[in-house]
């Protein structure tokens, strides 16, 4: 197996975990101009950010996607600085960051907030704006790939850029356009998209491709997916397994996650 293969499966493995500090750092992997994203950074730490804040690194937040899975996001909001958005996969969750960053502003207003509620009292600040929901799901993004000309307009900057209809009565609510944005926007007010400075979508249609064949074939590859054998996954867990091993790891140490039994809701 391929060493940045090996790498790549390694990683995954740390994710979830608080082991950025203890398990990648002591081998200088962190410390290079190859930016490191990792996925969700679920249960890292104040610890945690200190590395990542130290070498440049980041973790790219997928709120929507960890709340149905139940990962939770305890820890999230305070690793933000050094977090972007991202959407994971699309079957769970929808495919844009304008949902990811409504999302993620509610999420961590209701953990930070917790505590004062845990007193039957409510908050008497903001403990997340609007425009910090923003960055997460713009320039954060291009800051993690180490490509501060992404998410961003400006002179010099990539020309990828989207386009929203403001014309409608819950963006005619708020004079500020980042919280009319980050609280009611959603892909049916994207009207025109540029990549690279070019229209992909004007007018609200795609210009230059085959809808019929693009869902054709996305039908057909979602078919496949869920017909996937059980067995792949004891597959994909020994090559994870020989993956860790390349780097001295035990493929027991990033599966120790302890779980309980939680009382189900009840209508």
């Amino acid at each position: 197996m391929p060493r940045a293969e090996s790498l790549l499966l390694a990683l995954s493995s740390l994710c979830m975990m608080s082991d950025i500090q203890h398990n990648l750092n002591k081998w200088d992997i962190l410390n290079t101009s190859v930016p490191v994203v990792f996925p969700h950074g679920t249960l890292a730490d104040g610890s945690d950010l200190e590395i990542l804040r130290e070498n440049n690194q980041f973790i790219a937040i997928t709120p929507k996607s960890e709340h149905h899975w139940v990962h939770g996001q305890l820890f999230t909001s305070g690793i933000m600085e050094q977090s972007g958005l991202g959407i994971d996969t699309s079957f769970t969750s929808s495919s844009d960051i304008l949902t990811q960053m409504w999302f993620q502003l509610q999420s961590t207003r209701n953990t930070r907030s917790n505590p004062a509620h845990l007193h039957q009292k409510l908050p008497n600040n903001t403990v997340m704006t609007v425009k910090q929901a923003f960055l997460l799901g713009t320039p954060n993004g291009g800051l993690a790939l180490r490509r501060p000309d992404f998410g961003v307009i400006k002179k010099g900057a990539k020309a990828d850029i989207v386009v929203l209809n403001s014309n409608n009565t819950a963006f005619s609510a708020y004079y500020d356009p980042i919280a009319a944005v980050v609280l009611h926007a959603n892909v049916g007010d994207i009207g025109h998209v540029l990549a690279d400075g070019r229209f992909v979508k004007r007018d609200f249609h795609l210009r230059g491709y085959d809808w019929r064949g693009i869902q054709t074939n996305f039908t057909r590859s979602t078919k496949k997916i869920q017909q996937v054998p059980l067995g792949y996954q004891n597959k994909y867990g020994t090559v994870r397994a020989q993956a860790l091993s390349q780097f001295g790891l035990a493929e027991d140490t990033y599966e120790n996650v302890a779980t309980v039994n939680v009382e189900p809701s009840k209508l």
